[in-house]
């Protein structure tokens, strides 16, 4: 049995769960498919509620905010497959056959299939820096993926055996923002656990503004300075540590911070250069603060 668990937060999620419903009753596979909104308390959850009525489908709402990872765990625990299909609530298969080349790969020897993002061609979002992120960050086909699978691994789009995920789990640690996706990988590779990377990609539908992308950001590096400190999360593991130390060595780390502001303006008008700019400054500053 395949569950499908897809964790929200004020999304409107019928259109997702209508595609993959559709496919999911041509597969002929046992299924279900359960969305948790954490406390959002929004007006989409109305909405949301008619996916109770499609054919093993549930969707229900926290009543408090239980933070990023334990939502994840807590869908797990609702489920009853033997298989776990991670989504987010932002996604859309890229193609009819999603469900069917998952359904191949629960058939093979391995435990952890991760499928993989793209972003639409869009016109209108040239100039949107998460869209300039995910497409040369986050839009890798498999081939290059398996080259390094610990560090490609996302949650966004992940197949993944009921037996393997409970004994790993997510973090639930990580209430805010990023790098829960890291230390789900660490533990996999820590226990020997292989990834297979293949190319059954959704789409990544909700492209934050600059403004909301940038401040997420800030929102993520805190996270991880916070999960070094705990020694939940090693510096070595962050490509953005790897080089603040780099500058730090180099005694460079005062123009960072003098042009930080200047950075982050350039980073909301939509340059990823300035974007990853503004990271490092950002990080040189918060360290700094705490010392």
């Amino acid at each position: 049995m395949l569950s499908v668990l897809i964790p929200s937060y004020d999304t409107n999620v019928v259109p997702l769960f209508e595609e993959l419903h559709h496919q999911l009753m041509d597969s002929k596979l046992d299924f279900e498919i359960i969305c948790i909104d954490n406390a959002s308390k929004s007006e989409k959850c109305i909405l949301n509620q008619k996916v109770n009525d499609m054919l093993h489908c549930r969707y229900f709402e926290n009543s408090t905010d239980v933070g990023r990872s334990a939502v994840r765990n807590q869908l797990a625990s609702e489920a009853k497959g033997d298989w776990l299909l991670f989504l987010d609530d932002d996604v859309m298969p890229t193609n009819s056959d999603f469900i069917s080349t998952y359904q191949l790969a629960m058939d093979s020897d391995k435990q952890v299939i991760s499928g993989g993002l793209r972003y639409e061609d869009n016109s209108t979002k040239q100039n949107c820096l998460r869209y300039k992120y995910g497409i040369k960050h986050e839009q890798i086909d498999s081939k290059i993926r398996s080259k390094d699978p610990y560090k490609f691994f996302l949650a966004s789009n992940v197949l993944i055996s009921k037996k393997v995920f409970d004994s790993i789990k997510f973090n639930e640690e990580i209430t805010q923002y990023g790098y829960e996706d890291l230390l789900f990988s660490k533990d996999l590779e820590s226990k020997n656990i292989p990834i297979q990377h293949i190319d059954n990609s959704v789409y990544h539908l909700g492209i934050d503004d600059n403004q909301v992308f940038v401040e997420k950001s800030e929102h993520a590096i805190r996270n991880m300075q916070t999960l070094i400190k705990k020694g939940i999360l090693d510096s070595a593991d962050t490509n953005i540590y790897k080089v603040y130390q780099r500058f730090k060595s180099l005694g460079l780390l005062w123009f960072f911070r003098v042009f930080l502001k200047y950075f982050r303006k350039k980073a909301i008008e939509g340059s990823l250069f300035y974007f990853n700019l503004y990271r490092l400054s950002y990080l040189s500053r918060l360290l700094k603060d705490s010392q």
